[in-house]
């Protein structure tokens, strides 16, 4: 999972950049610093070349060399890369070296000899590329700790609020409330089916009690309980919402977070109409790699802004478990929400 970082983390960090390098910049011309800018001693063009390498150099390792192939553990082509930039940076010294001094290489001993200088970046004296190498890896590896605690901390954070919605959204006074006039009303017309009804009713709870602590449960389970929590829909709708279900065999092997679909029922239910004469169809297509609940687009004249929500925690969790993602599609007709089954956690 990718975790954005806030932009004002991002200014922060660069106000601090700019800091240290307006800091760094100042303390290399004082006295008693190697003074890379020190035109007397080393040539015009040439001087500022060892802190403008520093400066290109550390941005670069830190940014690209090592996320691309230090940490994707690519060691050689790391190697290889460092190697091949360490060249260019000295081919360009020694490339202005000749320009601005015009010196004497048709004997190839002047040219290695200026290539071992103390002015080299390489081996010279002042080696601004290896001070660099150290500093970009201890910067890249510090930033990348503390923001994996900080991921760390936001993940744990967010997975206790989206439990909590978890259980708010089924252990909730207004479904208990009416599934409890759906019993009463049933007790009357058919005590049989009305024992039925308070069986299911009591898995549905025990079933929200022993899966809050599972990231996901197996898919067999997930579709009982969905059974169940059709049946008290049915009951107290009558055939004003339609369920369908189509479950591919390989399927059953899957993993998926605890009342993921009940939620995306939910929300079908609670915010799209149906009637007896014209009810609302609702399919869930379960195929080997994800489970798919759509149905026709009837919105009713309520507050919409908890669909928003309640996807919005469907999505942090799946982003959490699984390098798949949720996919929603909404057109002016049809709604319907894909969501990825897993073999595993994190597949």
């Amino acid at each position: 999972m990718k975790f954005k970082i806030p932009k004002r983390t991002h200014l922060l960090e660069g106000i601090a950049h700019l800091l240290v390098w307006l800091l760094f910049f100042t303390s290399i011309n004082i006295d008693w610093s190697i003074n890379w800018f020190n035109t007397e001693n080393r040539i015009g063009p040439v001087a500022p070349l060892s802190a403008v390498v520093f400066f290109l150099f550390f941005y670069l390792n830190a940014f690209y060399l090592i996320p691309k192939y230090l940490k994707t553990r690519k060691w050689w082509t790391y190697g290889l890369a460092l190697v091949l930039t360490c060249a260019a940076f000295e081919a360009i010294r020694l490339l202005l070296f000749y320009l601005f001094t015009r010196p004497d290489w048709q004997n190839s001993s002047a040219f290695f000899n200026e290539l071992q200088s103390e002015d080299s970046l390489i081996v010279g004296r002042l080696n601004p590329l290896f001070v660099s190498l150290q500093f970009s890896l201890v910067y890249r590896f510090a930033r990348d700790w503390i923001v994996n605690n900080v991921v760390i901390d936001r993940l744990q954070t967010e997975k206790l609020q989206m439990e909590l919605s978890v259980l708010k959204a089924q252990v909730n006074p207004h479904f208990l409330f009416n599934s409890l006039n759906a019993l009463d009303d049933l007790i009357d017309r058919d005590p049989s089916k009305a024992k039925t009804y308070l069986s299911k009713l009591s898995k549905i709870y025990r079933y929200t009690l022993t899966s809050m602590d599972e990231d996901v449960v197996p898919l067999s389970e997930e579709l009982d309980f969905i059974s169940d929590y059709i049946f008290l829909l049915e009951e107290r709708f009558g055939g004003m919402y339609i369920f369908e279900k189509k479950v591919s065999e390989k399927s059953q092997d899957c993993f998926i977070p605890p009342a993921s679909l009940q939620l995306l029922l939910e929300n079908a239910v609670k915010h799209n109409y149906g009637s007896l004469s014209d009810p609302l169809r609702i399919m869930i297509d379960v195929s080997d790699t994800t489970v798919t609940v759509h149905h026709p687009k009837r919105l009713k004249k309520t507050d919409t802004s908890s669909i928003g929500k309640g996807l919005a925690n469907i999505k942090k969790r799946f982003q959490f478990l699984s390098n798949q993602p949720m996919v929603v599609e909404d057109s002016l007709e049809q709604f319907s929400v894909s969501l990825p089954l897993m073999k595993s956690i994190g597949k």
